[in-house]
């Protein structure tokens, strides 16, 4: 496969993944769309030009641009990627329970990806008719390309950066405002 879609516009460390990994992929020689959920529209017309059958693929995380989203999902016609015969690799970060109800339709070519043990393990036990292409161990960016200095005070006397992201309460059932919030931090090293 030549050319790779990933998604941008949606959860906001998601997107920062694809544009990392399409970096990297465009200085390996491959074409890469981004399509961005947050003009899904006109990111669709782009799209449709940019798949060539036989060689895109759909990288994704947690299920984005697989939740029927306007730009790549019609009702009574299905989603583009099958439209398009196009492989979807969708890389699970959170915990397979949490998608019980989009595992429900999904893509004819859709390909799990976990990236915790325990996940690969769970989602193998109960969902076995899906093709899993096993784990992806997490990778991370160069800490001092992450961090600056001005992240130290009075009150926080070592540097410290996020470890998670963040999801809106609204856009989590069940979630109150207190449990969305990032709060686990990862002190630096010195």
């Amino acid at each position: 496969m030549k050319r790779i879609v990933l998604l941008v516009g949606g959860v906001e460390t998601l997107a920062y993944f694809s544009i990392q990994m399409g970096n990297e992929w465009k200085r390996m020689g491959y074409k890469v769309f981004y399509f961005d959920l947050e003009d899904e529209m006109s990111s669709a017309k782009k799209l449709r030009r940019f798949i060539k059958p036989g060689e895109t693929v759909l990288v994704t995380f947690n299920f984005e641009g697989l939740e029927k989203e306007a730009g790549v999902y019609r009702e009574g016609i299905g989603y583009v990627w099958d439209e398009y015969a196009v492989p979807c690799y969708n890389i699970a970060v959170d915990h397979p329970y949490y998608y019980h109800e989009r595992l429900a339709d999904l893509p004819e070519k859709y390909y799990h990806i976990s990236i915790d043990r325990l996940h690969e393990a769970y989602f193998k036990h109960f969902y076995p008719e899906f093709t899993h292409r096993g784990f992806l161990p997490l990778a991370g960016s160069k800490l001092e390309e992450l961090c600056m200095p001005m992240m130290r005070s009075a009150a926080r006397p070592m540097e410290s950066i996020s470890s998670v992201g963040e999801k809106r309460p609204s856009s989590v059932s069940g979630m109150n405002s207190r449990s969305a919030k990032p709060t686990h931090m990862m002190p630096m090293a010195a």
